[in-house]
């Protein structure tokens, strides 16, 4: 007897379609009603408060009135940052502004960009609201032209600040900053070559720090003791850094064992994790069929990009122009790529997971980051995502701001040497964020 089809868990579904990036008013009123709620769910109810207010307000003011065009280049060590700088410049930015004396010559706006699978994960309200705030996605595996063009048209005719994170994505701590992109430099500096020394291009450096209190202290014992609990460990009095050396060191080697490593005694973490990242992306490219060519960061944005293609399917809108028969096949190799991206998910933390374990008397924030880290370990092992991560509530919230680089003045230096310039702007921004910690 003939069943009609069903759809299995895990199955392939349409491409993702959005509209053209553009600002909507109805979409920014009703953010306007609902943002706070909305932010609420990331920070709770922490105070807000501001260092370099001034350099932030006049580098904003600046791009509102095209006198320059600015590229805020934010530090994403958390994942809500980009909430907690929309919101702020969307609805508190003007206000403290004209205490300060600065009058925004329009209602200001950020434009933000983001990795193209924001839109896959995210769900339907990402992909309703992102485009219609203007955000541009970028891709990291392939070459979108289209994309390409939107940016550089974005951050020439302003006067929108183009906001990027240059560390490419989540970098889950605050004290350590392992890599950061060229990018947003390079696209600055080809702005400021046609758009000339009158109209100067701007990289504004702005972290976004967290600092917790009593309450979060509570917290970070109560996760801590979960992860001991799940691990099938027990705090027998241990001090506080021997207890996250023992979850790291379990949980590592759960992780060895499911991958068949068998590390030497005098193996370093830093060695048993880089085995453990190789596995990881070797069993993703058995999974997929797929050759090992590139760095580590380019074999898993490739890796990845294949696996949303799978589920998504590119180019394919409706499922039921395909046959029944590749429907099938569809499905099954969305269902393969699903679990390959289980592998991903380990690679794209363990890569920043090269963190020495905070002793007792450490900064509180360095506690509860690493914690708070040994939870998204733990959950990546049983197969979770970011989306399934644990955060402790900030008690405050400070947006840094260092004074900007003015790209425009490198122009000399970049025709002489491109790397070196592109090098010593990254250094230079580097040491800006840490200094701002």
């Amino acid at each position: 007897m003939y069943r009609p089809y069903k759809k299995p868990i895990g199955a392939a579904v349409p491409d993702i379609v959005v509209p053209k990036p553009h600002i909507s008013k109805i979409t920014v009123g009703i953010a306007r009603l609902v943002a706070r709620l909305y932010l609420c769910s990331f920070v709770g109810t922490a105070r807000l408060s501001m260092q370099g207010s001034e350099e932030l307000f006049q580098s904003l003011n600046r791009a509102f009135s095209k006198k320059s065009r600015c590229i805020l280049a934010f530090r994403h060590q958390n994942g809500c940052e980009p909430q907690v700088l929309g919101w702020f410049v969307l609805f508190k930015s003007k206000k403290l502004a004209r205490r300060a004396g600065i009058y925004f010559p329009r209602r200001p706006h950020l434009i933000f960009v983001h990795g193209y699978e924001v839109l896959r994960w995210g769900g339907k309200i990402a992909r309703a609201v992102l485009p219609r705030l203007g955000a541009l996605q970028v891709y990291h595996a392939k070459i979108d032209s289209e994309s390409i063009r939107r940016l550089n048209q974005t951050l020439m005719e302003g006067p929108y600040p183009l906001t990027i994170a240059p560390e490419g994505q989540v970098s889950y701590f605050t004290d350590c900053i392992p890599r950061l992109e060229s990018g947003a430099i390079r696209m600055g500096l080809n702005a400021a070559e046609h758009l000339g020394k009158e109209t100067p291009v701007e990289l504004l450096p702005v972290s976004v720090l967290f600092r917790y209190g009593k309450t979060g202290q509570r917290r970070m014992e109560m996760m801590l003791r979960r992860v001991e609990h799940i691990a099938g460990l027990k705090n027998t009095g241990l001090p506080f850094s021997k207890r996250l050396e023992q979850c790291r060191d379990k949980v590592l080697s759960v992780n060895e064992k499911r991958y068949n490593l068998n590390p030497s005694a005098s193996s370093s973490i830093e060695e048993r994790l880089d085995a453990l990242t190789e596995a990881a992306l070797s069993r993703t490219e058995e999974l997929l069929g797929v050759k090992k060519e590139g760095t580590t960061f380019a074999r898993m944005h490739t890796l990845r990009q294949l696996c949303w293609d799978r589920i998504f399917i590119p180019g394919v809108n409706d499922l039921s122009t395909l046959s029944q028969l590749e429907r099938s096949v569809a499905d099954l190799q969305a269902g393969e790529a699903w679990y390959a991206g289980r592998h991903l998910e380990m690679v794209d933390f363990i890569c920043y997971f090269k963190v020495p374990i905070p002793s007792g008397d450490a900064p509180l924030r360095s506690r509860v980051e690493y914690v708070q880290q040994l939870w998204d370990f733990m959950n990546r092992t049983r197969g979770g995502v970011f989306a399934d991560r644990k955060t402790i509530k900030p008690a405050e919230i400070i947006i840094s701001t260092a004074p900007s680089l003015n790209l425009t003045v490198r122009l000399d230096d970049y025709h002489r040497d491109k790397k070196t310039t592109i090098a010593s702007i990254l250094d230079e921004l580097k040491a800006t964020y840490l200094g701002q910690i």
